[in-house]
């Protein structure tokens, strides 16, 4: 086939995971700036919703929904035909948080807030709780942010999270959105570094140094996600309890956290959504 032909094909692509990462470079001529690669992704989308999977969900006994409070930048080390990547799911061509990502969220909220209540390092924790070695802890502390209660945080942590040596038994699924229109929900957002030449280490920070206008891709706000935890337990006694505090853990982390790139500045901030 021709590529004469093969850009005729692409005039609108369903995966838009394929035209950022695979077809872009097929579609611009020469070598552009990256809002020039943006600005073709967009005229090449097709302009409608995407289908969303549904199956993965099954294996979910707690499922909640949080649009985006801010934009979303994710998987932007990724690489890319221009300067900053993007995650889009491998099959579906959308945007995705993956279940180790989440499962990473509710870890750091769970070990802050042992260190809250502790004053210990937060190093020194994860250490002692992954090898077994935190039997002094508190009997019970409460969820930072939040009043739900932590019961014997030593044993409760290697349940939720595993170790080295031993899987955990709460299961963080992937989170995709409800529903996806690339040609909408996706925004254009730019970093403007003044001082490039000092990052790169060619020469000291100075107020001559001209700014360097990056563009790269976000999720817009207000794009709902589904979330999903399962369990790997089979009529535990505790399941109820392990799997309420996994959904509890991700909700504060979601809430004051947030996922991807720029947290710092307000990127990846979730709001709980229960319509």
């Amino acid at each position: 086939m021709k590529l004469k032909e093969i850009k005729t094909l692409l005039r609108e692509v369903d995966n838009a995971g394929l035209l950022f990462n695979k077809l872009l470079s097929l579609l611009v001529e020469q070598e552009r700036t990256n809002m020039d690669y943006l600005n073709k992704f967009f005229d090449t989308l097709k302009k409608g919703n995407i289908k969303i999977p549904k199956g993965h969900l099954e294996l979910a006994k707690r499922r909640f929904r949080a649009k985006t409070a801010y934009r979303l930048f994710i998987g932007g080390g990724n690489p890319s035909i221009i300067e900053v990547g993007f995650l889009f799911h491998h099959v579906y061509g959308i945007p995705y948080i993956s279940g180790n990502t989440l499962k990473g969220l509710a870890r750091h909220v769970f070990l802050l807030s042992l260190a809250e209540h502790t004053n210990e390092d937060i190093q020194k924790l994860e250490k002692q709780l992954e090898e077994g070695k935190a039997g002094t802890l508190l009997k019970s502390v409460k969820v930072i942010f939040d009043d739900m209660e932590i019961k014997d945080p030593a044993s409760t942590f290697l349940r939720l999270f595993g170790s080295q040596s031993k899987r955990g038994e709460i299961i963080f699924l992937d989170a995709f959105p409800t529903s996806f229109n690339p040609y909408k929900d996706f925004e254009i957002d730019i970093m403007n570094p003044h001082y490039s030449e000092y990052y790169q280490k060619k020469s000291p920070p100075a107020d001559w140094l001209s700014p360097v206008p990056i563009t790269f891709l976000t999720v817009k706000a207000g794009v709902e996600f589904e979330f999903g935890i399962g369990s790997d337990l089979l009529e535990h006694s505790q399941e109820d309890y392990l799997l309420d505090l996994a959904e509890r853990l991700l909700v504060v982390g979601l809430e004051n956290f947030g996922v991807g790139g720029k947290k710092a500045k307000g990127y990846g901030w979730f709001k709980i959504w229960s319509g």
